[in-house]
């Protein structure tokens, strides 16, 4: 078995095994040393640190690819997923940046199409009950390989089945995962890393889901799966919403959740009170009318927004004012710190944006201010990052929201050189931003009344996660 073979036997490792070779995809291990090199910087948002990518994903996919070479076949499904989710994601990233020739664009393309499907049946697999657990793989591979397919959608632009892995990921951690009276800090992270894709997937998704609805999406992802009704029912109260999102979290709000930071470099509070903000949106889309309760949690959670303060280490510094003197914030006299200071100052000030026009209704044109100076933060964001040489990725929230509420001439200029700024990225879901705010400027400018995002996303039929 594989747990007997010696680790380090130069005879196994050296033999060559041409039928174990053939069953692996020609371009794996460029594949995956692209994924090293360049994808892993690409969706990071902490310099300087070892990001989870690294440490946990690609160690496992690179474990698979060994055992294929060796034995033919790897130790779990699980990790068979993940290996060929990782070539899918690279494969998707090299189709798009393959500016030159759009035959090779194409070929890359397809490729990342290819490589999704057989991740797909192996994930299958892994996720069928009827099935040795030993055959299926650890529940971090699981995981692992189910938020990767979310990852596939936003490299490659088609995010429509994003949601259903989701919802996979959030019944295997509720089942598994919350259950475990240690954790350790990959699984940790790997928590983290839902909450932060769920979150920001759930605040543009149009209506919530309905548990017939839930259980048809889990149906689409593993058929063998046993759930109960409980387990796929929404939950009604709001905090109930937010702690399976953030179960991590401590009751106190103004806890910032080190670890969680030290991923994403922006402040879990931010994102307690972006999902609380989705949580409300859901029940003004069901409720219609609103009641004294609704008014009261909508206050509480105004309130907490309009006076939210960043921490200090992800705060300007006190030689730096941003609103107050702009001529002094030029690049010159910033550093790395200020990097992840304008990316939550824009994000604080989308989320207001955000609150105001979703839950208040308010006329967006009262809002211009906050756009331009969010738009500035980001715009500052991308060229000190240039300018520092900091490997990033983009975050495409908040310009979304911004870009879609912009009706003034210069606050879409302002949206619009941010959006330049992040082509170079080459990534599908901020290529989608781009293409959904086009449409809403264009339907803003004939006069239409389906002039929102919400009315493109539902005339379109997508879905996106903004991350």
């Amino acid at each position: 078995t594989l747990r007997e073979a010696p680790k380090h036997s130069p005879a196994i490792l050296t033999m060559p095994n041409d039928a174990n070779l053939s069953r692996i995809p020609a371009e794996a291990r460029s594949l995956l040393d692209y994924y090293s090199s360049h994808i892993i910087y690409i969706m990071t948002m902490s310099p300087g640190k070892k990001p989870p990518w690294k440490i946990i994903h690609l160690p496992c996919a690179m474990g698979a690819l060994a055992e294929l070479m060796v034995y033919g076949e790897a130790s779990s499904s699980a990790k068979m997923a993940l290996f060929y989710a990782l070539l899918s994601i690279s494969s998707f990233h090299v189709g798009l940046a393959e500016k030159n020739s759009l035959e090779r664009s194409h070929y890359w393309y397809e490729k990342g199409i290819s490589h999704k499907a057989k991740s797909e049946v192996y994930l299958r697999s892994s996720l069928d009950q009827t099935l040795p657990k030993s055959s299926r793989g650890k529940y971090k591979e699981v995981l692992m390989s189910l938020l990767s397919m979310v990852t596939i959608g936003v490299f490659s632009g088609n995010m429509e089945d994003s949601n259903k892995y989701l919802a996979e990921s959030e019944k295997l951690i509720r089942n598994q995962g919350l259950s475990k009276p240690v954790k350790s800090q990959k699984v940790s992270k790997l928590h983290r890393i839902f909450s932060y894709l769920r979150i920001i997937e759930e605040s543009t998704t149009l209506e919530p889901l309905e548990a017939s609805n839930q259980d048809e999406i889990r149906n689409q992802v593993s058929t063998g799966l046993e759930s109960s009704r409980s387990d796929l029912s929404v939950p009604e109260d709001e905090r109930q919403i937010v702690s399976s999102r953030l179960n991590w979290l401590e009751d106190d709000e103004s806890d910032e959740d080190s670890l969680f930071v030290s991923i994403y470099q922006i402040p879990t509070t931010l994102f307690m009170l972006l999902s609380q903000t989705s949580s409300l949106c859901k029940d003004l889309s069901s409720l219609k009318v609103s009641t004294p309760e609704f008014i009261r949690r909508s206050r509480i959670t105004e309130d907490r927004i309009f006076n939210w303060q960043p921490p200090e280490n992800l705060a300007f510094k006190d030689n730096i004012r941003y609103f107050k003197d702009k001529k002094a914030n030029s690049l010159s006299c910033q550093n790395s710190s200020a990097i992840f200071a304008h990316i939550v100052a824009a994000m604080h000030l989308a989320l207001i944006i955000h609150f105001q026009r979703k839950v208040r209704k308010t006329d967006p044109r009262v809002l211009q201010h906050y756009i331009i100076d969010a738009a500035d933060h980001l715009v500052m964001h991308e060229k000190l990052k240039r300018a520092l040489k900091v490997r990033t990725t983009a975050f495409p929230w908040p310009s979304f929201i911004l870009g879609c509420e912009a009706y003034d001439l210069t606050a879409r200029q302002k949206v619009r050189e941010y959006l330049v700024l992040v082509r170079d990225y080459n990534m599908g879901s901020l290529m989608e931003v781009e293409r959904v705010i086009n449409e809403v400027w264009r339907r803003q400018d004939l006069g239409r009344t389906d002039m929102c995002w919400g009315h493109v996303l539902r005339d379109w039929g997508l879905r996106i996660v903004l991350t």
